[in-house]
Parts: C-alpha cells; sequence; structure tokens
C-alpha cells in the first residue's frame, strides 16, 4: 500500500505561501510539481480515493458473504427451514449494509475528486468574485462530504441493517442502568397501544 503513494513524496514541492484568509500568513506549503504529474494526480485521486475502496469493499466483502454461507452449507447441510431462512436474512441483511455503505462512500468521495479535476482545468481562467465565491463553496461542500462519508459509518449500519441495531442494543443493555430504561421503555409502549376492537363491534 505504502508503494502506491510513492510518488506523491518525490513529485510534491516544498515551497512557501499564504495561508486562508483570515490568517493570511506566510508559511510552508506543499505544492504538486507541474507538468504531466498534474493531470496524473488529479486523475490518481479520482481512481485511488474515490472509486477503488467502494469497489475492492464491495467485491471482497460479497466474496466473504459468499464464502460463508457456502461453507456453512457444508458444515451443516440438514438444518432445518427455519434456521436456513434466519441465515439467510442475516446474509441478506450483511449485505445490504455492505452496498449501502460503498455506495454512500462515492457519493460522498467522488465531488472532492471531480472538485479537483474542475479547479485544475479553470485555474488559468480569469474569474469574477461570483464565480470565485461559487468555487470556494463547492470545495467546502466536496472537502465537507468527503470527512462525512468517512465517519458516519456507524450511522449507517444502525440505519440500514436491523441485525446491527439489535447487536447496538444488547451491547447498550449490558451497560449498568441501561437495561431497565430499555424495559421501562418497552413497557410503556405496550400499555400505550390501543387495544385491538373486538369483532362484535366491527360488525355493528
Amino acid at each position: 500500500m505504502f508503494l502506491i503513494h510513492i510518488h506523491v513524496a518525490v513529485y510534491n514541492i516544498v515551497g512557501t505561501g499564504r495561508t486562508p484568509i483570515p490568517f493570511n500568513q506566510v508559511s510552508p506549503i506543499c505544492t504538486i510539481a507541474s507538468g504531466f504529474y498534474t493531470t496524473f494526480s488529479l486523475y490518481w485521486f479520482l481512481i485511488v480515493y474515490a472509486l477503488c475502496p467502494p469497489v475492492l469493499m464491495l467485491i471482497f466483502g460479497s466474496l466473504t458473504l459468499s464464502n460463508i454461507h457456502k461453507h456453512r452449507r457444508q458444515i451443516r447441510p440438514n438444518l432445518s427451514e427455519i434456521n436456513n431462512r434466519k441465515r439467510e436474512k442475516i446474509s441478506r441483511q450483511m449485505l445490504i449494509m455492505l452496498i449501502v455503505q460503498c455506495t454512500f462512500i462515492t457519493i460522498c468521495t467522488i465531488p472532492l475528486a471531480l472538485q479537483r479535476i474542475y479547479g485544475s482545468n479553470t485555474s488559468s481562467q480569469q474569474k469574477s468574485i461570483t464565480q470565485k465565491t461559487l468555487d470556494q463553496l463547492f470545495l467546502t461542500i466536496a472537502v465537507s462530504l468527503g470527512l462525512v462519508g468517512h465517519s458516519l459509518t456507524f450511522y449507517i449500519f444502525t440505519l440500514s441493517g436491523a441485525m446491527f441495531r439489535d447487536e447496538v442494543k444488547k451491547l447498550i443493555m449490558k451497560i449498568p442502568g441501561c437495561r431497565r430504561i430499555f424495559t421501562a421503555t418497552g413497557t410503556q409502549v405496550k400499555t400505550n397501544r390501543i387495544p385491538p376492537v373486538p369483532l362484535e363491534r366491527r360488525n355493528v
């Protein structure tokens, strides 16, 4: 993995420049070498940072789930139909969680890669203050999405997988005092449920 990024140390140049407003101070900065490497770095960032991770996650995750499912059938071929349905449901939930995570990461990382390509292709153009402001807004949104894509995995799993929610609930209930809260909440929900209408009343 280190060899993939070794060109960054070779073709990046340490220089001086001004930090963004409001600091506006001269400080050392790293700049990319001009020429062919500028174009190469942009598309390398798009492929390695935005596209490869979710694609590899989806491929190897699917192969892992398929391998686990195959070995289970070889080890215990005579499981009951209920157990088979339960295992298929778990595998389906894990696959859904994997697909949702890969899709979310792709959506969050591609805008930053596209923004870098756009910024490099339009860097020599004369832009108005409005266009510069819009470009800065796009950059801020793209960077924010890139950070969000790698920090919300827990919430993605919680929203997309019932199995993950159940495991989180079991983990929380092991904390002293939390079991009592969950039990009281569940009892209150059952108490507040509207009782079903008897069949005799429905026919009236």
